[in-house]
């Protein structure tokens, strides 16, 4: 049966209570090779609209509406010395690719960790081996993440569990090229306490925070580990939280730069969510006690203050259970969604549309779980949002006034029918209106402001504070410099873009352009192939506001060719010692200022590593990693300007 649970928490909320999602679909994957061990995870297709699902040994996309769009058995590794293949044994872990496709963390029959990329059709692009190279059956490679990096690149997160205790972090390139290893010494007490990585959050200032938990002997003995590197992954600070055993997942708090939400499992049978923040006043503060848990999963925000937790009910056999609001505060809703089997969530993501796709596994043939023939364990997808339906009619940041109060609502998508607004404390016309004004009681630094659209019988929200849009600087006026975007840096060869601001505040700055990214706190994206003719709208947004940029990457393309042909200075470059061992070490010269592009090719002519600089310096040195190489001839260019220099390359 599906239980909703209470959480208390006294603090009571001066915005409206929004009410609990409804189920949009759901759907039940039935592959016949799970176990309750089975890693399910699911991604959102940075292409398409989809999400990926991984269910034991398959990966499954499904379509915004929750239809099946291809269902794939990842494939095995290949060993290094031949062409056989080593079979799947079970996958660990998944992220997107910028290209619409996927990459999954998996571990082969002979215990070794591999990457398979597949594309956006589920077909396989390559594997990777990944486990270290001098590692023996002592050193196992343990709690793994991998993720996706702007330019393409992966990053794996893991541990080594020898006689000394460390995180590994391990890169890949978009071709699946390992281009550098770095050690990090974790620093406790007892060096056998190894670190276990559950989430890694990409940082502003391109460093990382990674939270998990220092293991002990048992997972009592274990407690809550967060750990700052920056962008060279260097160790900046770590600390222990003694009142959680595990710190499952973790987000950027909007509004206080350096400050994050983390939640995972506190004392005896309950969840915390608490404060941290590096070097700053509240860091370990808990926020609020969720009683009765299982398991705490994740947790999304939707930048505007609401948290959604998601983790196992404390029913007879588990439900998912969700719960939503501001913190430290009540709850807006709890519900619980399952049926009499055991359900079992794994994951959670927050939709385009404001909702909320939670997967996991389920027993259950009745209650919320629909079409599914037997009580065998069998992946459960469910996707949750305000309307019955799937919608695509979203609800963008409004424009807003701080002195009149005056608001303005904006929409994407949808089919072209007219709108109805609503909002608690918003004063409308008639619900036709898109502009209004926010009532005086409604203005104040700790107001939320809930806005509902509506388009037939289906509607979305979006959470508006307005505290954080007007919060004034310590002498008590709002800051005169507003945030403006300026033109980025762009790479035509690559399409790498990264976007540039001015003005505005120290608070945290999201970025987003049609058909490259949705919202995201990281500058640096890729610009499809399709896009790299045409005019790209560029949106940042700070405190709510948002300012956009008209960007002709043609024509920026065209200036760039210009120049590069009235460059007066030569292209030169030079090896460190050749032949090579290891790595090989490249000297640019004359390209000061230039964008490159660097590509290292086998003998053969297939491609190893590619690499961009988006503005060399008067000497420029890169270094590669040939470890993985056989020996032999390679062959290195280096294109800058309308200069193209090449050089062999012999690997002993």
């Amino acid at each position: 049966m599906t239980l909703v649970g209470v959480i208390c928490i006294t603090t009571s909320l001066s915005a409206q209570s929004v009410q609990p999602p409804l189920i949009q679909w759901q759907r039940a994957i039935e592959n016949g090779n799970l176990t309750t061990t089975s890693s399910i995870r699911a991604a959102k297709a940075q292409r398409g609209g989809g999400y990926g699902i991984l269910s034991g040994r398959n990966l499954v996309l499904l379509s915004a509406k929750g239809e099946v769009t291809w269902n794939k058995e990842i494939p095995g590794s290949y060993a290094d010395s031949t062409t056989a293949r080593i079979a799947f044994q079970e996958a660990i872990s998944l992220t997107p690719t910028p290209d619409g496709g996927f990459a999954v963390l998996a571990l082969d029959a002979q215990k070794r960790y591999y990457v398979a990329k597949l594309d956006s059709a589920g077909g396989q692009v390559w594997t990777r081996t990944v486990e270290r190279p001098e590692a023996g059956s002592p050193a196992q490679l343990t709690q793994n993440v991998l993720s996706n990096k702007p330019d393409g690149s992966l990053m794996l997160v893991g541990s080594f569990t020898d006689r000394l205790s460390y995180l590994t972090i391990t890169e890949l390139s978009s071709e699946g090229y390992i281009t550098g290893r770095w050690r990090i010494k974790f620093q406790v007490s007892a060096q056998s306490a190894t670190p276990l990585i559950n989430r890694v959050l990409p940082l502003p200032n391109q460093g990382y925070l990674l939270v998990g938990r220092a293991a002990g002997s048992a997972l009592a003995e274990s407690q809550g580990s967060a750990l700052q590197l920056n962008a060279q992954y260097a160790l900046t600070w770590q600390k222990q939280y003694p009142t959680l055993r595990d710190i499952q997942d973790v987000v950027m708090n909007a509004g206080t730069e350096g400050t994050y939400t983390a939640v995972g499992a506190g004392p005896g049978n309950n969840g915390q969510a608490m404060t941290i923040a590096p070097n700053k006043a509240g860091d370990g503060n808990v926020l609020a006690s969720i009683p009765g848990v299982v398991s705490i999963i994740s947790l999304v925000y939707d930048g505007a203050g609401n948290l959604t937790v998601l983790d196992a009910a404390p029913s007879t056999n588990g439900d998912f259970r969700l719960s939503s609001g501001r913190l430290p505060a009540t709850f807006r809703w709890t519900k619980s969604f399952g049926g009499s089997g055991t359900d079992k969530p794994t994951a959670l993501l927050a939709t385009d549309d404001g909702g909320y796709l939670a997967v996991g596994t389920t027993t259950s043939t009745d209650g919320d779980i629909k079409d599914k023939s037997t009580k065998a364990i069998a992946t459960w997808v469910l996707k949750l949002g305000n309307s019955p339906q799937v919608t695509t009619l979203r609800l963008l940041p409004p424009v807003y006034d701080c002195q009149t109060g005056l608001i303005r609502f904006h929409t994407s998508g949808g089919d072209g029918s007219p709108v109805r607004f609503s909002a608690t404390g918003v004063a409308l016309n008639s619900p036709a209106d898109s502009v209004g004004t926010v009532e005086q009681a409604f203005r104040t630094d700790s107001s939320g402001i809930n806005i509902l659209a509506s388009q037939h019988e289906q509607t979305v929200s979006y959470s508006f504070n307005v505290g954080n849009v007007c919060r004034t600087d310590t002498a008590g006026s709002a800051p005169s410099d507003s945030l403006r975007l300026i033109a980025p840096t762009y790479n035509c060869e690559t399409g790498l873009l990264t976007f540039h601001t001015a003005g505005g505040d120290s608070s945290q700055v999201e970025y987003a352009a049609e058909g490259i990214t949705g919202w995201t706190t990281s500058p640096t994206q890729v610009v499809p192939p399709e896009l790299r003719t045409m005019k790209i709208i560029l949106m940042a947004r700070q405190r709510g506001k948002v300012v956009t940029y008209a960007f002709d990457s043609k024509a920026e393309c065209g200036r760039a060719r210009l120049a590069a042909s009235e460059e007066a200075s030569g292209l030169t470059i030079g090896l460190r010692g050749n032949p090579v061992y290891d790595a090989v070490t490249v000297d640019i010269k004359g390209a000061q200022d230039q964008s490159l592009l660097i590509r290292l090719v086998d003998g053969r002519g297939r491609l190893v590593e590619q690499r961009t600089v988006e503005q060399a310096g008067g000497h420029e040195q890169q270094t590669f990693d040939l470890r993985q190489q056989p020996a032999g001839a390679l062959l290195l260019s280096v294109a800058g300007g309308q200069q193209v220099q090449t050089v062999k390359v012999i690997k002993q």
